[in-house]
């Protein structure tokens, strides 16, 4: 059956349309089209030619682009086809086609291959192969189609196969890769990087940037992160690129390895690549994120269309296979700083689907692109939900429009529904292409549009990256967006449909791109630790600790003061001994500048060990003033946390009367713990502390006596289900609650040595109090609260 309506479909489709407007179906809408005779395109099978007449290219324009197994052209009327068309008599013409105008002006063409995916019910593919040879597409669930030019030779047909075999049920959706034609900018020159520090160039705002300059102060420059710049290719001899230039892709067939064509019509790639990577070497300017590596990747080249704009021409299978070579390559992030417009593309769309979900090892890549200049709506790809849409933002903090500060009046960035944010786009300084050899004015400072927006903010989501690789793109997102400063005075809304990441305005997105609070909220997802010798520092001698934060900004200290001194070098310190002692060592990693960073600490003491002195002795053991703990019931574990100094380790053991003394220690969390088998009981612990510095000794004296009798004191951990306290720890208040509302009168507080050191009194039918104890310096303590005729403990910690 299937067969029948293909061949069916063969004989209703062979034929050629005269009317000026012409549409198709996919995907459940309809794609409406203006056929124009401005604009043509040819194609020829198989490579174009290698060898060449001098004028070859001349005529070309170079603009002969290779496709994966045939060739072609445009031309801008009948005569300049018929000239090219004569200098390749030798080769095999197989399609030709007029272009075809988008309602939003952009001029497609269809070429000879057409990408589709097979309605769900349909299972077998073989019959296709009566309409041209089909190739499964990498990485989607649709195929290529490339037709058989015998029958299918002009764009008309194309259109009408894709309406028939969409109409006809066998697909679900179908288009033809279209040849494209964009619109570029180019600007004169005239120096200023306001984008990274905006002191009121231009009639601008001073500090109306991206406050890249404060990242930069934390340490953070992009280091390891590459970025893919889709483009018109970059200049790989430019002095300030060459140093973070990776090995790229020509997409057009003419194996530049990414590189470019030089001449006034293709700078465009190159100013993208200066505005996110320009080397920091004391020539030129400095890229935003100037330790980055660009990946560069030449979808097109660039010429001047028949109004005077400079333009390139590529199809949706080349824009596929840039984006699938920066993936295959490593790309961290994919910029594009070009807007398709036109219909939309389900193999352009499968490739970004492809890069946020399978890029960075399937972190997923970031891929942005630009959202036009028309002043308009936003065009595709930007429109595209898994790209991040960039606009223009002004020097004065606004949208960029025809009227803003900058006074530039012939262009705006669009914006609207599907706009994520705003990034400089005026007046940028970047790296353009030389005047022949020389290179020392290789520089434009006035490179505008979304498109210079787009590599800001990929820039700054490479500063995110370098701070933390282990984001997914997801995360890398939105921290990008959710810290955008809410620029403008425009009215910014919440729970705006398909923008999860904060307050989102028509005009601003979810507003200008701050690099230094995305980079604060990237910090915030790290975890870091000191690393280095465990053992006490002794004498003289001093020792090295070092934080996982390498290339960071970090600062140390150590509390309290005059234990130790430091020697910090950048994310390590030397410490060394200047008397006995604990200390806490504390490493604070991007702080500064409205960021507080990310501490964190490693205990450290130096010289003997010091049990004598938490928990003294005279020598020998036989005198001294004993600790005493009152045990009211008999049978309450007791817990003592014995604290050894930091890189110390001990021993204890016990004399006891009590023939049925349970004890024990753990030196995993050195906690020493017992339970007297009735009243009248004594136990000696004898504690051995011992380190690299040297050895020390301590003693710990306890009795059991009976609620009310001798010893005094009050157990430092007597495990009571008869009231909660919390918080615990705490840091001054302290809230008691007894279990069923039981009453009580009195609260007391006691050290670790027993002794009480504070006592609350209260009405006698009190179930609950919070107590001050913010005066008590920070250490352990008890509590032990009188409930009715009988005192139950607990432990807490104050800080």
């Amino acid at each position: 059956m299937k067969k029948i309506l293909i061949i069916s479909l063969l004989n209703a489709i062979v034929y050629f349309s005269l009317a000026q407007n012409i549409s198709f179906k996919s995907n459940g809408h309809v794609n409406n089209f203006k056929k124009i005779d401005t604009l043509f395109f040819c194609e020829y099978k198989g490579q174009k030619p290698s060898t060449k007449p001098a004028s070859f290219d001349s005529l070309f324009d170079n603009q002969l682009m290779q496709f994966d197994s045939s060739f072609g052209f445009t031309a801008r009327s009948i005569s300049e086809f018929q000239k090219k068309e004569k200098a390749l008599k030798s080769y095999n013409r197989h399609f030709f086609t007029t272009f075809y105008a988008y309602p939003d002006g952009t001029l497609q063409a269809p070429t000879s291959t057409v990408y589709f995916q097979l309605n769900s019910k349909i299972t077998v593919v073989n019959n296709f192969s009566k309409i041209g040879r089909m190739v499964k597409h990498n990485f989607s669930k649709g195929y290529y189609l490339y037709l058989n030019t015998e029958i299918y030779d002009n764009g008309d047909k194309v259109f009408s196969l894709c309406d028939s075999l969409y109409n006809e049920g066998l697909v679900s959706v179908i288009e033809p890769v279209f040849i494209r034609q964009l619109k570029l900018h180019s600007d004169p020159l005239f120096p200023n990087e306001w984008n990274i520090t905006n002191t009121g160039q231009y009639n601008g705002t001073a500090g109306a940037d991206m406050k890249v300059a404060n990242v930069w102060a934390k340490g953070y420059t992009g280091s390891g992160i590459k970025v893919a710049v889709i483009d018109l290719g970059v200049d790989l001899n430019h002095p300030d690129l060459q140093g973070n230039l990776l090995p790229g892709y020509d997409a057009t067939g003419n194996n530049s390895g990414g590189g470019v064509q030089y001449d006034a019509f293709n700078s465009h790639g190159t100013n993208c690549a200066g505005i996110i990577a320009e080397v920091q070497n004391n020539i030129g300017g400095i890229g935003v994120s100037y330790n980055a590596k660009i990946i560069p990747i030449r979808l097109g080249i660039g010429y001047l269309n028949n109004h005077g704009d400079i333009s390139f021409t590529a199809t949706d299978a080349q824009a596929v296979n840039c984006l699938n070579f920066a993936v295959n390559n490593g790309a961290d992030i994919i910029s594009n700083s070009w807007s398709w417009g036109g219909s939309s593309s389900a193999q352009i769309d499968a490739a970004i689907t492809n890069a946020i979900t399978n890029g960075r090892g399937s972190k997923g890549s970031l891929v942005l692109f630009s959202t036009g200049n028309d002043n308009s709506a936003v065009l595709y790809p930007a429109t595209n939900p898994n790209v991040i849409a960039v606009g223009a933002s002004s020097p004065c903090d606004t949208r960029k429009t025809p009227v803003s500060c900058d006074g530039e009046p012939v262009w705006g960035g669009n914006f609207g529904t599907g706009l994520d944010l705003m990034a400089p786009g005026v007046r940028i300084t970047t790296t353009t292409l030389p005047n022949g050899n020389d290179y020392s004015n290789a520089y434009t400072s006035i490179y505008n549009g979304t498109s210079a927006a787009c590599p800001n903010a990929a820039a700054v989501l490479a500063l995110i990256l370098s701070v933390n690789p282990n984001l997914t793109g997801q995360q890398a997102r939105q921290i990008l967006e959710s810290t955008c400063d809410k620029v403008g005075g425009y009215v910014y809304q919440s729970n705006v449909s398909g923008q999860p990441n904060g307050t989102w305005s028509n005009d601003a997105g979810y507003g200008r791109v701050n690099a230094n609070t995305a980079i604060c909220n990237a910090i915030a997802t790290l975890s870091f630790s000191i690393t280095g010798p465990n053992n006490a520092i002794c004498g003289t001698s001093s020792a090295t600790y070092t934080v996982n934060a390498p290339g960071s900004a970090v600062s140390w200290s150590a509390y309290p003061n005059g234990i130790v001194s430091l020697s910090p070098s950048g994310n390590s310190v030397t410490l060394t001994r200047i008397i006995d002692g604990r200390v806490t060592l504390t490493a604070n990693v991007g702080s500064g500048s409205g960021c507080n960073g990310q501490s964190v600490t490693k205990q450290i003491g130096t010289g003997l060990p010091d049990i004598s002195q938490k928990f003294p002795r005279q020598n020998p053991r036989v005198t001294g003033v004993p600790i005493q703990y009152t045990n009211y019931n008999s049978i309450t574990q007791y817990v003592i946390q014995t604290n050894p100094k930091p890189g110390s380790s001990q021993t204890w053991s016990v004399t006891t009367d009590d023939p049925n003394l349970q004890w024990g220690f753990t030196g995993t969390n050195n906690t020493l713990g017992f339970i007297f088998s009735g009243n009248g009981y004594t136990a000696t612990f004898y504690g051995t502390e011992t380190n690299s510095c040297g050895i020390d000794y301590g003693y710990i004296y306890c009795k059991s006596v009976a609620s009310g009798g001798a010893g005094g004191g009050t157990p430092l951990d007597a495990s009571s289900n008869l009231f909660t306290i919390s918080p615990n720890p705490t840091t001054g208040l302290l809230n008691v609650q007894t279990a069923n509302n039981y009453t009580f009168g009195t609260i007391r507080i006691f050290d670790k040595m027993g002794n009480p050191v504070k006592q609350f009194t209260y009405p006698d039918n009190t179930s609950s109090a919070t107590i001050d104890i913010s005066d008590l310096p920070a250490d352990t303590y008890g509590i032990s609260v009188l409930i009715g005729a009988n005192w139950a403990s607990k432990l807490f910690i104050k800080n």
